[in-house]
């Protein structure tokens, strides 16, 4: 029997079963993903940070990209820290690992100049170490993390213009710090995440800090965890979450997990994953009116390691009680040969209803039914038909030179791929694809369209 096949020029596939092992993610940019934003004016715009300073941007949600690089000198800065300004979507901020200090974009991050540098050495903007003051989105707010136990946190009144150090904690409290959030009902209320498993505190907008309990009467987890990332419910702002990092195989036992606070993070517990390291977490109000959370893990690149979290991707309908993993995700090599299944960020658009996640394999999209067709992306200087198992795509753009494609599964995986001749035509059957969604990037390495197509045998 032949395969029926249902394309569309790049359309967004649409799951139409509502179980939720039968949710999703699919890909979106094929390319390390560190940490990734949505234009708050505009859900279409998504930016995504690499190696090397690369900032991949798509301005049609996700079907066609194009990288920059914002730095003078090639160099091995990771790009783990990102925001795009509320006060002016032009301004983006840039932060990360191996960092030389904090770069602003005035452009949409056409081109960036540096706004905060250190005296000596590097500044590290570890995970999602910037942020901006919800109700004054001129005023934001970085911590600096490793090298050397820095543990500054600056300020910005000026749209991340320039910065003043507004504190400095002392080293017996943390040995570097990784995240900040404000609680939304408060933004005089900080939190920081912090090595040692440490979550750290201010009332007064950024200039003290204290420890506060993170297990029970503790003040701290290990001496090897971390705390990459705090959110507070959109629900109850008196309910947060936290994820625990860790890297020492000895320390497994009693180490890592997800903790939530109920009382405004006077204090913090372990609610799930012990033992496990993670480094994202999410979460949104579900359609139930409960908090609907989602969490990814993480180690680090030592081989051999037995610290479970890589790949792990879980969601909780029920504020943490319940749990359901998504064990579908394949996970392949990105473009550096690295397969550790480390997830970055997840990252939920209200506007758009969408979560995306960032990892070291790729950029997705979580697909859920939504009962709205509008998810639909065209590029009319491509042409894609299917017939009789065929696909056929026709480049129409006059430029259009020395393209390549490489074909891509929905978990990552790179099945096929060519070189576009002087026709800029493909014809490419498809009899030996099993059933399931697909994705074609179609153009040079650093700007390519997308095209997505689903089998059904």
């Amino acid at each position: 029997m032949n395969a029926k096949l249902v394309a569309g020029l790049f359309c967004l596939l649409t799951c139409c079963v509502v179980s939720h092992a039968q949710y999703s993610w699919r890909l979106l940019l094929p390319k390390t993903a560190y940490t990734m934003q949505v234009n708050p004016l505009d859900p279409n715009k998504l930016y995504v940070g690499n190696r090397y300073d690369q900032l991949w941007r798509s301005f049609d949600g996700g079907n066609a990209w194009e990288v920059r690089i914002l730095t003078e000198f090639p160099t091995d800065e990771t790009m783990t820290s990102m925001i795009v300004s509320s006060a002016d979507t032009n301004v983006m901020l840039f932060g990360g690992f191996n960092a030389n200090g904090i770069k602003r974009s005035d452009n949409g991050g056409q081109t960036a100049t540096r706004v905060l540098s250190p005296t000596a050495g590097t500044m590290f903007f570890i995970s999602e170490a910037i942020v901006e003051d919800p109700s004054n989105p001129r005023v934001l707010y970085a911590v600096r993390g490793r090298p050397f136990f820095q543990t500054t946190v600056y300020k910005s009144v000026d749209v991340g213009a320039t910065w003043d150090s507004i504190a400095v904690m002392d080293s017996s409290m943390t040995r570097g710090l990784c995240t900040i959030a404000i609680r939304p009902d408060s933004t005089n209320i900080l939190f920081v995440g912090a090595k040692l498993g440490t979550i750290l505190r201010s009332d007064d907008a950024g200039r003290t800090f204290r420890r506060v309990p993170v297990l029970g009467d503790k003040l701290s987890v290990f001496d090897d965890s971390e705390i990459p990332k705090i959110v507070f419910s959109p629900l109850n702002p008196m309910v947060g979450y936290a994820v625990v990092a860790f890297s020492n195989s000895e320390q497994i036992v009693g180490n890592g997990g997800l903790l939530k606070t109920t009382n405004g993070g006077a204090s913090w517990d372990r609610i799930a994953f012990a033992d496990t390291s993670l480094w994202a977490v999410e979460v949104r109000a579900s359609s139930l009116g409960t908090d609907d959370v989602f969490v990814g893990g993480f180690r680090l690149a030592t081989p051999n390691t037995v610290v479970p979290g890589d790949s792990l991707v879980a969601r909780s309908l029920d504020g943490g009680t319940t749990w359901n993993h998504f064990d579908n995700i394949t996970w392949q090599p990105n473009e550096n040969d690295d397969t550790i299944a480390n997830v970055w960020v997840l990252r939920y658009n209200k506007p758009s209803n969408k979560l995306y996640m960032a990892t070291n394999c790729g950029l997705y999209v979580f697909d859920e039914p939504t009962g709205v067709a509008n998810d639909v992306r065209a590029h009319t200087s491509l042409r894609t038909t299917i017939n009789n198992d065929v696909l056929r795509v026709l480049d129409t753009e006059s430029e259009a030179v020395k393209n390549t494609w490489t074909l891509y599964n929905m978990q990552g995986a790179a099945i096929a791929t060519g070189r576009v001749d002087a026709s800029n035509e493909l014809s490419l059957s498809l009899d030996r694809f099993a059933s399931g969604a697909y994705v074609m990037t179609w153009g040079t390495e650093t700007k390519f369209r997308t095209i997505n197509f689903s089998v059904v045998r």
